[in-house]
């Protein structure tokens, strides 16, 4: 399932002149103080629409990655580095903690700031799988609505069923299936670009169709509901989550919710 840093630098330009004397500088009273561009908050989460989302409820520790550090609930465990991870120290600490408070197969709620670039998000996910973490869940906005995902082996997301799978490249989008049964990699049932708008409108209305053609009455086996994703690792949280609920639900239709995700280099 990648973050901006601005860096800022000032010009000063020294004036020597040979006729006159150089201005006198007057040292700012202790009690003045310049004024600074606002910094960004270290948590902006990401707001997503649409109705693949549902109700955060029954769900186990809370682990916030924000631009400055990760958090096990209000505790925090590791700063975040400027190359925008932790230190291989503080991993240990991260699953520790987590392993004290898990009493229960209760999702791991994931908060996460909406510019974390996928890489990052792939990489704690990858600290939690090998953890023994799979059932997680990602929030968004305030927290109140969340998208479940799954950490597969390989060899489920090589199993049986369609299997079909969404490639997000910088601004390009494609749908295929690891089965071959509609588009692969190479001659994809659709393709389209990501415009300013993000919107995956166009994705989520050929997996309509194909739901409503496969399985007209809506009974289809447990492995026909999974698909696979695979964004770019420099795609933002904010557009792999708004990718992510587009997937699960066209309005009452079910589509394919569950979600495993893959790539992210």
């Amino acid at each position: 399932m990648r973050a901006i840093w601005i860096a800022v630098a000032a010009l000063a330009l020294a004036c020597a002149c040979k006729d006159k004397k150089p201005p006198v500088q007057h040292d700012e009273p202790a009690t003045q103080t310049r004024q600074r561009p606002a910094d960004r908050p270290a948590l902006e989460t990401p707001d997503v629409t649409g109705p693949g989302l549902v109700p955060a409820v029954g769900l186990g520790p809370k682990v916030t990655f924000s631009k400055t550090e990760i958090k096990v609930d209000d505790e925090s465990v590791a700063p975040v580095r400027p190359d925008g991870w932790i230190d291989a120290s503080r991993v240990e600490v991260l699953t520790r903690t987590l392993e004290g408070k898990a009493n229960s197969d209760a999702p791991i709620a994931i908060t996460l700031d909406a510019m974390v670039p996928y890489r990052r998000v792939g990489q704690l996910l990858d600290t939690l799988k090998r953890a023994g973490f799979r059932n997680l869940a990602l929030l968004t906005g305030s927290g109140g609505q969340m998208i479940p995902i799954e950490l597969p082996d390989s060899a489920e997301i090589n199993g049986a069923g369609l299997r079909p799978v969404v490639t997000l490249e910088r601004k390009q989008v494609s749908l295929w299936s690891a089965s071959g049964l509609e588009g692969t990699r190479a001659r994809p049932k659709l393709t389209f670009g990501l415009g300013e708008t993000r919107s995956f409108a166009p994705l989520t209305r050929a997996l309509a169709d194909i739901v409503q053609k496969r399985w007209p009455t809506g009974k289809r086996p447990a492995e026909d509901r999974t698909i696979i994703i695979q964004p770019d690792g420099n795609q933002p949280a904010e557009v792999l989550l708004q990718l992510l609920a587009s997937v699960r639900a066209d309005g009452s239709v079910e589509l394919f919710p569950n979600i495993f995700l893959t790539g992210g280099q």
